[in-house]
């Protein structure tokens, strides 16, 4: 079992997570996701992960995500398999797709055709 290192947030299931994203950054990097993995398993899950209000959809933490799914697979999950998220408040669409952009992240970089795409969108 994973050991949780977040504290003061709520927890929900991490199947009702959704990516919001889009194709911003590039998550093809399946190396990268498995160290982050691997790290997760060894030091414990440290980081919520960061959602637009009620609509559940990730604002930073794609990768953590994608880590703890990849972990899944193997059966190893944390407790009741429930993810420690803080929400964030957005108005609008555009101000949760600002909230992404103020967050980085060194799992992954920006592919920056999509990146106009994704703004003009």
């Amino acid at each position: 079992m994973i050991i949780n290192k977040v504290k003061g947030s709520e927890f929900i299931k991490r199947k009702d997570l959704e990516n919001f994203q889009w194709k911003l950054k590039k998550l093809d990097n399946t190396e990268k996701i498995e160290n982050l993995a691997n790290r997760i398993l060894k030091v414990g899950f440290k980081a919520p992960i960061f959602i637009w209000d009620w609509h559940k959809k990730i604002l930073d933490g794609h990768q953590r995500s994608r880590a703890l799914n990849l972990l899944a697979e193997r059966w190893e999950t944390l407790e009741n398999d429930n993810i420690p998220v803080v929400y964030i408040i957005a108005d609008t669409l555009e101000e949760a797709k600002e909230s992404v952009l103020e967050y980085n992240s060194k799992y992954s970089e920006f592919d920056t055709m999509e990146l106009h795409e994704w703004l003009i969108d």
